[in-house]
């Protein structure tokens, strides 16, 4: 083997481990960059989706709202008939039991 051969075997050697080593560090830039793509989607989800939990739970609030100031009113409505109800029946002992006098 004369020196040209063995220096074209060296340069030969040389290329294939920096090909090999370039190649390895395009490979990791482009499992970086894909990796980054993928950070920008769940992260794009996860606002997507805190948006719309808070959207529901905007719209469960107002629907509890509403159903509280339903029932207050249906409430306010039985207290005011049983509160009369009650008054009517007092009035009516008071003149069942109402003393009378000696003649």
């Amino acid at each position: 083997m004369n020196n040209l051969q063995f220096a074209t075997m060296i340069v030969g050697f040389i290329a294939l481990l920096l090909s090999l080593w370039g190649g390895a560090w395009l490979n990791q830039r482009g499992l970086e960059r894909q990796m980054e793509a993928f950070r920008a989607e769940v992260k794009a989800e996860l606002a997507r989706m805190s948006e719309k939990v808070e959207h529901t739970e905007r719209q469960l609030s107002e629907k509890v709202d509403h159903i509280e100031q339903q029932l207050s009113a249906k409430v306010d409505h039985t207290e005011r008939q049983l509160t009369e109800k009650v008054a009517r029946i007092e009035r009516q002992l008071e003149r069942i039991f109402q003393p009378v006098l000696p003649k």
